[in-house]
C-alpha cells in the first residue's frame, strides 16, 4: 500500500490549533478541543454529543425521515429567558420552520443540565394528530442517574402544545376545547436500563441509549407498557469502551477527510493516529479509506478478516498479515517498570491502567501533572459532619433561591419555612447564611414590587442577603424603569448588598448580541459606582471585551468585585487579580468535577485571601464526596453544598477545611460588609 512519506517534505503539513476543525459531517463540526473532552473522565461537550447523535441517525436508522434529533442548543434556547410558555415556543419556532414534527415517529431532545446529560424522547408524535391514537404518544426519559427531571418534561410538554396549535391548527390563539387535556395526559415513561456508575459518563450513556434504540427500530412500534424494561436491549454493550470507540471513529473520519495530509498540532498535546520522532503526526493518504464499521466499537473493520492497525490505520486482509505488519512498529519499553510492548498503543494502554500516567488510550501524548488532568483527591463529608463541633460555619457567597423556587420544584412553596421543611439541609446548624442573586428583571421586579410571601419570608430570615442585577442572558430586558427600580432597592433595603450578577457572555448559551450586553453592563457598573456598591461579575468567553469596557469606564482597580464562578486558566486568574487586587474569585462545585482541570489548578494556585466559596445553586451538583452522606435527593444544588467546595479545594491544596471556610468568610465580609 502506498503511503505519503511524512519525512519527504512539509508541503502537505496541516497545522491544527485547539480551535481547528478535525472533521465536518452534515451539520456537525468537531474541533481538537471538542475531541479532547473524550479524554479520561471529562464531561462530553455539545459538539461531541451532537456529532455522534447525527452519526447514529445517519448510520443506524433504516428510515431517517421518521426521526428528528434536535441539537443540544434547542433545549438551552427553549429554557432560557422568558418563563411564559408561549414566548418560549416563539423563541425556538424557527427550528421547525420547514418541519412538521407531528409527521415524525420519534423526536429526540438531548439536554445538558449543568454538565449532566440526559435525553427526552417524544414517542409517536404523529399519533397526536388523531384523537383515537393520541394515547400511543408518550415521553421516555433516558436519564442515566434516574433523576426525575419533571421540570424539563413539563417544558417539553408546553412546547408540544404550542407547536401543535401552530402546525396542526394553524394558530396559537385561543385554547380549543380538550386540547390542554390531551397534552397534559401524555404520560412519561422512566424505563429500566443500565445506569452510570460514576459521575462523568452521563454523556456516554446518553449516546449509547440513542445508538441502541436506533438499531432497534421495532421500539417505535411498541406501546408504553412494552417498554418499561429496556435492559435486554443493552446486553453485551460495553459502556466503558465507548469513549475510545467514538474517538477512533473521529480519527478515522479525520483520516478520510485529510487524505495526503500530515496533521501537526501546534500545542504539543498530540491527538493522532501516527506519531513520528519529529513530533509531526501523519494521517497519511490511503489508497482507499476503510469502510467504517457499524458495530459499537469501530476499531476494526466490520469484515471478519480485514483489520485496521490502531497505530497507523494500515488495513490488513487477515490476522497473519496483521501480525506481520505489527513488526513494523519496533518494540517499546515502559520507562517506569521496564515492561516491553509491541507498539506505542499497547504502551499507552499500560501507562493508563498500570501507572495512571495518561487518562485514556485515546490520547497520543502523556498528560503529566503539569499539563493535563489532575489526579483529583476525593473527600468525605461525613467525617466533617461528625466533627461539627470543631467545624467553622458555612456561608454561600452566591446562589439563586428564586430559580430553585420557580424552576426546580414541582409546586412553589407558600413560605420559606415550608421550603426548609421540604429540604432540612437548609436549616443545618452549620449553615450560617448565603447571598441570593436576583438576576432576571421580569421576575425580580415582580417579587420586590409586589407582596410575595415566599420571597419576603426568605429575605427576613437571619443570615440571608441578596444582590440585584440584570444577567447578560437578560441584557435586552434592561430599561430605564428597571435601572431606577434597581437603584431604589439598593438604596432602601439594607439586605441588598451588591449589584450583580452582571457582565458579558459570548458563549453559545447566550443569544443576546454583544452591543446590547455591553450597554447593560456599562449602565449597571455606573450605577454601582454612583451608589458605592460591590459588583458581581459573570464573564464567559469575553475576557478581552470585558477588559476593554472596564478600561473605558475607568473602573477603579481597588473596587470590591466578586468574579463569580471561575472556570478559566491559572494565567487568566493571575491577570485578573493583578488588574483588580481588591477582588475575590468564586469557586463552585464544578471544582469537584473530574476533568475540570482549569478550575482545579486555579483553586490550587489562588491565595486564600482571594477565594470565596459559592454554589451557584440550583446549578452544579457536587461530584467528589465518597461518603454520599451529604447527598441531596433533589436534582439541584443548595447553599449547604458550599461545604463540598471547601472540602474539595482543601484536598487539592492539602490544607484544612476550616482554612477554606474561615478565609472565604473573611473575604465575604470584606467585599460585601456582611
Amino acid at each position: 500500500m502506498n503511503r505519503y512519506d511524512p519525512l519527504s517534505g512539509s508541503n502537505n503539513v496541516k497545522v491544527l490549533s485547539e480551535e481547528s476543525t478535525m472533521l465536518s459531517m452534515n451539520s456537525s463540526i468537531v474541533r481538537v478541543i471538542d475531541y479532547k473532552t473524550l479524554i479520561g473522565s471529562q464531561w462530553l461537550n455539545d459538539e461531541i454529543v451532537n456529532f455522534y447523535m447525527n452519526y447514529s441517525k445517519s448510520n443506524f436508522l433504516k428510515d431517517e425521515s421518521e426521526v428528528l434529533i434536535f441539537s443540544s442548543q434547542f433545549f438551552q434556547s427553549l429554557n432560557t429567558g422568558s418563563l411564559d410558555s408561549e414566548k418560549r415556543h416563539l423563541k425556538v419556532s424557527r427550528w421547525t420552520k420547514k418541519i412538521n414534527i407531528f409527521e415524525k415517529k420519534l423526536i429526540v431532545i438531548p439536554i445538558a443540565d449543568n454538565g449532566h446529560w440526559y435525553s427526552i424522547y417524544i414517542m409517536r408524535p404523529d399519533c397526536l394528530v388523531s384523537e383515537e391514537d393520541a394515547v400511543r404518544s408518550f415521553f421516555i426519559l433516558m436519564e442515566s442517574k434516574n433523576y426525575e427531571q419533571k421540570y424539563s418534561i413539563e417544558i417539553i410538554r408546553e412546547y408540544l402544545y404550542y407547536e401543535y396549535k401552530c402546525k396542526v391548527l394553524g394558530s396559537i390563539v385561543g385554547d380549543p376545547e380538550g386540547l390542554s387535556k390531551k397534552f397534559s395526559n401524555i404520560k412519561t415513561l422512566r424505563p429500566q436500563k443500565p445506569i452510570q456508575n460514576n459521575n462523568y459518563d452521563c454523556g456516554i450513556y446518553t449516546l449509547v441509549y440513542l445508538e441502541v434504540i436506533s438499531k432497534n427500530e421495532s421500539i417505535l412500534c411498541c406501546n408504553i407498557a412494552e417498554l418499561d424494561d429496556l435492559t435486554h436491549f443493552f446486553i453485551g454493550i460495553d459502556f466503558d469502551s465507548k469513549r475510545e470507540s467514538i474517538a477512533t471513529l473521529i480519527r478515522l473520519l479525520t483520516l478520510n477527510q485529510n487524505k495526503g495530509k500530515i496533521l501537526k498540532f501546534s500545542n504539543g498535546n498530540v491527538l493522532s493516529l501516527l506519531e513520528n520522532h519529529s513530533g509531526e503526526i501523519g494521517l497519511a493518504a490511503l489508497d482507499h479509506c476503510p469502510q467504517l464499521p457499524s458495530a459499537v466499537n469501530p476499531i476494526v473493520n466490520s469484515s471478519k478478516t480485514e483489520m485496521v492497525c490502531k497505530i497507523c490505520s494500515f488495513v490488513a486482509k487477515n490476522k497473519k498479515n496483521f501480525k506481520t505488519h505489527k513488526l513494523v512498529h519496533s518494540s517499546v519499553t515502559c520507562n517506569v517498570c521496564n515492561a516491553e510492548f509491541v507498539n506505542d498503543y499497547s504502551l499507552k494502554m499500560h501507562l493508563t491502567r498500570k501507572h495512571k500516567l495518561v487518562e485514556s488510550p485515546i490520547t497520543d501524548t502523556l498528560f503529566l501533572t503539569e499539563s493535563g488532568p489532575l489526579d483529583v483527591p476525593s473527600y468525605n463529608i461525613e467525617l466533617f459532619l461528625t466533627r461539627k463541633s470543631n467545624l467553622e460555619l458555612v456561608f454561600d457567597s452566591h446562589c439563586h433561591m428564586d430559580f430553585i423556587f420557580d424552576r426546580k420544584l414541582q409546586s412553589r412553596p407558600h413560605s420559606y419555612e415550608e421550603f426548609v421543611a421540604m429540604y432540612p439541609l437548609m436549616s443545618h446548624p452549620l449553615l450560617e447564611g448565603f447571598i441570593t442573586n436576583f438576576i432576571q428583571p421580569k421576575t425580580w421586579i415582580k417579587y420586590l414590587s409586589c407582596a410575595d410571601h415566599l420571597i419576603e419570608s426568605l429575605l427576613e430570615h437571619p443570615g440571608v442577603y441578596f444582590s440585584i442585577g440584570v444577567h447578560p442572558h437578560f441584557s435586552d430586558d434592561l430599561t430605564p424603569e428597571i435601572l431606577n427600580k434597581m437603584e431604589f432597592v439598593l438604596m432602601s433595603n439594607p439586605k441588598c448588598v451588591a449589584v450583580g450578577e452582571i457582565g458579558l457572555d459570548l458563549s453559545s448559551k447566550n443569544g443576546v448580541n454583544l452591543n446590547t450586553q455591553i450597554f447593560a453592563f456599562r449602565k449597571q457598573i455606573e450605577l454601582a459606582l454612583k451608589i458605592g456598591k460591590p459588583l458581581i461579575f459573570h464573564i464567559r468567553d469575553a475576557e478581552n471585551e470585558a477588559y476593554q469596557l472596564l478600561a473605558d469606564i475607568k473602573l477603579p482597580s481597588d473596587w470590591p468585585i466578586h468574579r463569580h464562578c471561575w472556570n478559566s486558566s491559572v494565567g487568566c486568574m493571575s491577570k485578573w487579580i493583578e488588574k483588580f487586587p481588591n477582588s475575590v474569585v468564586g469557586f463552585t462545585p464544578n471544582v469537584t468535577i473530574p476533568g475540570a482541570t482549569n478550575v482545579q489548578r486555579s483553586a490550587i494556585k489562588i491565595p486564600l485571601s482571594k477565594l470565596v466559596l459559592e454554589t451557584d445553586a440550583p446549578y452544579f451538583l457536587p461530584r467528589g464526596d465518597i461518603s454520599n452522606t451529604f447527598h441531596q435527593v433533589a436534582n439541584f444544588s443548595i447553599p449547604m453544598n458550599a461545604l463540598h467546595v471547601a472540602a474539595q479545594i482543601a484536598a487539592l491544596k492539602r490544607c484544612e477545611v476550616n482554612d477554606m471556610l474561615l478565609s472565604s468568610r473573611d473575604n465575604i465580609k470584606r467585599i460585601y460588609r456582611v
